[in-house]
């Protein structure tokens, strides 16, 4: 692999490390402020929302159902998005860097 194609995978695999924290981070804000739920729990939901698994606690408002619906589209369109660029990062360098004809000098 040359050294542009290791610095561009890494770019990518930062962006979507910050980007899958920053959707739990959202999610436990908000199940903690608005379903009322302790941190440990909040993080918990938010992390089970986000990887597709489902809801942990039922949602007594409206608030916190209208939350919890919004959020578990977003983060599950956002968890099959970081699944699909971790998937091609990886066929494009294993499958296509084989198939790579480098000219010699």
């Amino acid at each position: 692999m040359t050294q542009a194609k290791s610095s561009e995978t890494s770019r990518i695999l930062m962006w979507l490390f910050v980007l899958g924290i920053t959707i739990l981070i959202i999610g436990t804000y908000g199940f903690h402020y608005i379903s009322r739920l302790n941190w440990i729990d909040s993080f918990h939901n938010a992390s089970m929302y986000a990887s597709g698994m489902g809801p942990l606690f039922k949602m007594k408002t409206n608030e916190a159902k209208i939350f919890s619906s919004i959020y578990a589209l977003i983060a599950s369109l956002f968890f099959i998005a970081i699944v699909a660029a971790l998937i091609q990062r990886t066929i494009n360098i294993n499958l296509f860097g084989m198939l790579t004809v480098e000219e010699k000098d």
